[in-house]
């Protein structure tokens, strides 16, 4: 998708945010929920990101993604652990 590229490249999290937000509105996915669960956890909003990470999971991964479901699973994990600290 061509959002989650352009997100990637946004000077700040209020460009990112609402690119990643509008690509998910327009494609439910892995690939989708899983960036911008990672968004969410690179600006620390932990609980958003345990609720992405865990969406992307119901998915099926694409051909196109390089993360794999282990790789979401860690990252899942990370966010909770720092629920739990805050």
């Amino acid at each position: 998708l061509e959002l989650i590229r352009l997100a990637d490249e946004a000077d700040s999290r209020d460009r990112k945010f609402p690119i990643m937000n509008k690509a998910v509105e327009l494609e439910k996915s892995y690939r989708t929920y899983l960036h911008r669960g990672l968004a969410f956890l690179d600006c620390w909003v932990f609980d958003r990101a345990v609720l992405d990470l865990a969406r992307a999971l119901q998915y099926e991964k694409d051909a196109t993604e390089s993360i794999e479901k282990t790789e979401v699973e860690k990252y899942l994990v990370k966010a909770q652990k720092a629920i739990t600290v805050l």
